[in-house]
């Protein structure tokens, strides 16, 4: 299914089981597919995920935010530490019939990084108090973004970089199966202003507080 890019507005690309393709992994233990979610494979493993529909570029524009939103469960839970795992949504340009190649990485860009999996709570392992549906509640995410893409054809790909452990990755309604409700948002090319950081907030608020303060005081002066 090719989905077609618009210059301006947002873009919903299908996610949930049927739309999601586990790269085959020589010797095994890749990502695979539950009935429910997406298993991110075996400890220490790097696998791919990738997403059915291709997008379809025929002028530059610019992609400006991703947003989507999902829970996780962590297997291997006992193999407590640090690198736990984490996923990535990548964008891929492709070439010709090729969709998710080594030949095509350098090509990929990351829209979003997960933090690490912690081992517990939301845990699959009987061992450390979970169950196979003990799901984290949902995190919702919207990331700002600035990338010109060029005209072309494009995927999104699932990278998961598994650490000690796995996970198994949900959509936030648990019924629709690893529905991820994730939109693509376009625009014209003026850039996007940066969020206020707390710290520069308040700063701002501390600067005005004096200055009424020295209002204040050149009234009753």
């Amino acid at each position: 299914r090719t989905l077609a890019i618009p210059l301006s507005g947002k873009l919903q690309v299908p996610t949930g089981l049927a739309n999601l393709q586990p790269k085959h992994r020589e010797g095994g233990g890749g990502a695979s597919l539950t009935g429910r979610d997406v298993r991110s494979g075996s400890p220490h493993q790097t696998n791919d995920v990738l997403l059915n529909s291709e997008l379809s570029v025929d002028s530059s524009v610019h992609l400006r935010a991703i947003t989507f939103a999902y829970r996780w469960l962590c297997g291997y839970s006992t193999n407590k530490g640090s690198p736990g795992p984490r996923f990535e949504i990548q964008l891929l340009r492709t070439y010709g019939d090729c969709a998710d190649d080594e030949e095509v990485d350098d090509d990929a860009t990351t829209l979003y990084e997960s933090p690490e999996v912690d081992a517990t709570p939301y845990s699959f392992d009987a061992a450390t108090g979970g169950h196979p549906q003990n799901y984290s509640p949902a995190s919702r995410v919207t990331a700002p973004l600035d990338i010109l893409l060029p005209p072309g054809r494009y995927n999104l790909r699932l990278r998961f970089r598994n650490g000690r452990r796995n996970m198994h990755l949900q959509g936030a309604d648990l019924a629709r199966k690893c529905d991820l409700n994730l939109q693509l948002e376009f625009g014209d090319d003026q850039r996007i202003a940066p969020l206020p950081t707390p710290t520069a907030t308040a700063h701002a608020e501390e600067a005005l507080a004096v200055e009424q303060q020295q209002s204040v005081q050149l009234l009753l002066d």
